[in-house]
């Protein structure tokens, strides 16, 4: 997972059989509560950017200690980019994944 300014904080990890979303980014935290740019963990989601364009959004997702992961309906094979996103779709950090073809 890279920062809009290519500062890596993380990894996402998609996979299939069964099709889970894994977000990892200990290099990277919100601002503390009463500072500029604070975001509780409830407006934070993660938005899956499929190989044919189409995006999904999952969430709201809860960051404990860095971490989020989950199963999901999304065919793991067909992500492309994954990104975390507040709720109104500013993106702290993304990744892209390489295709498993």
């Amino acid at each position: 997972m890279l920062t809009p300014d290519h500062r890596p904080v993380g990894r996402a990890v998609v996979g299939a059989d069964p099709d889970t979303v894994f977000v990892a980014v200990p290099g990277w935290a919100p601002a503390r509560s009463g500072t500029p740019g604070y975001r509780p963990s409830e407006d934070y989601r993660v938005r899956l950017t499929l190989r044919n364009g189409h995006a999904t959004v999952l969430g709201p997702v809860h960051m404990d200690n860095g971490v989020w992961g989950t199963t999901t309906s999304i065919d793991g094979a067909a992500v492309a980019r994954v990104a975390l996103i507040d709720a109104k779709g500013n993106e702290y950090c993304s990744a892209r994944l390489p295709s498993s073809a």
